[in-house]
């Protein structure tokens, strides 16, 4: 298809200009989001019972999203599978293996994390756990890094921890996918719906 007969909407000033809109509200709207409360909100049934099924289909030990706040300084768990005390967490920014994976935009597959160089012991002294294992992918609402989803297995005494394994990381990489679409629509609907309120 040549420049001259590509349809108009791809063209059309108007709704390039429309979509650059839309693009800088989701992105302030989703730079709130890591308070946890309206984050907790967006995740329907639906949504938390994929983020469940994938955490039990891959054996994980606990399932979290993990999303920056607006100031870059700090990550938060906002949603938690398994491990409610996970909730809450914060982690600083620059610390911890889920701060490489924000931070390098890139996934990670770590089956001895506790002898990783990078490896951080705060989110588990705040849960009494060890984690053993780990699979941790970037985040995205619309077309910006908004945080991490991480899957983990703990060490027990007496019992080896199966790692995780390239399958385990495209199966999570599937699941950051899916709910980056889905989350991204409802936001965009929740933010739509307050601007017409608004008029």
């Amino acid at each position: 298809m040549t420049e001259d007969n590509r349809p108009f909407f791809l063209t059309s000033p108007e709704l390039k200009k429309a979509g650059i809109e839309v693009a800088k509200a989701l992105a302030a709207y989703s730079a709130d989001l890591h308070q946890g409360h309206e984050f907790h909100d967006l995740m329907d049934p639906l949504l938390r019972d994929l983020v469940g099924q994938t955490s039990n289909r891959l054996h994980a030990d606990s399932a979290a999203i993990w999303l920056v706040d607006g100031g870059r300084t700090e990550l938060r768990v906002c949603y938690s599978h398994h491990n409610p005390q996970l909730h809450g967490v914060m982690l600083p920014l620059g610390r911890g293996l889920i701060s490489l994976v924000l931070a390098s935009e890139q996934s990670l597959c770590e089956s001895e994390v506790w002898q990783h160089q990078d490896y951080d012991t705060s989110v588990d002294r705040q849960t009494g756990n060890t984690t053993a294992a780990m699979v941790a992918v970037p985040f995205y609402l619309g077309a910006t890094l908004r945080g991490v989803v991480s899957l983990v297995r703990y060490r027990r005494e007496g019992s080896p921890t199966p790692p995780f394994d390239a399958h385990h990381l495209i199966e999570l990489q599937r699941l950051s996918s899916i709910l980056s679409r889905l989350l991204s629509h409802r936001a965009l609907q929740i933010i739509l719906d307050l601007q017409d309120s608004d008029l």
